[in-house]
Order: structure tokens, then C-alpha cells, then sequence
């Protein structure tokens, strides 16, 4: 049985698809939605350390999403 020749191609390369964009900017809005509701004062009666404990957790996550946002199409096109 002969190997298959398409695995030793190289990966077409091209432009960045629009749904790895969406998610990068969907990251940035998470961060700056967080910012902004925290720099606002639209936490409520929260005490101060949780609003900063959520202030951090939802700008990580936002974080988080935008590297993913880069680092899967790094990882799935070479």
C-alpha cells in the first residue's frame, strides 16, 4: 500500500478566516466591557473586593479567549 501523497503538502495558507477575527474581538469587548462597568461604579452595593475579584476574573477570561482567538489557527495551519 503506497502512502497517501497529500501528507507530505504543506498546508494552504490564505487569509485569516472571519470567524477567528469574531472571536479575537469578542476577547477585547470582554475586556473592555469589564473595564468599563468596573471604572463606572455600575457594580451595585458590591464590596470592593468583589468587585475587583470580578473585575479580574472576567478581564482573564476575556484574555483568554483572544489568545485562543490566535493560538488555534497557529496550532491547526502550521
Amino acid at each position: 500500500m503506497e502512502p497517501d501523497p497529500r501528507h507530505g503538502r504543506p498546508s494552504p495558507k490564505g487569509p485569516d478566516p472571519l470567524h477567528w477575527w469574531a472571536i479575537r474581538i469578542i476577547g477585547l469587548l470582554i475586556i473592555g466591557a469589564a473595564l468599563g462597568v468596573n471604572f463606572a461604579g455600575l457594580q451595585g452595593a458590591l464590596p470592593l473586593v468583589a468587585r475587583q475579584f470580578l473585575t479580574w476574573a472576567i478581564c482573564i477570561i476575556g484574555v483568554l479567549i483572544l489568545l485562543l482567538g490566535w493560538l488555534i489557527p497557529w496550532l491547526t495551519e502550521g
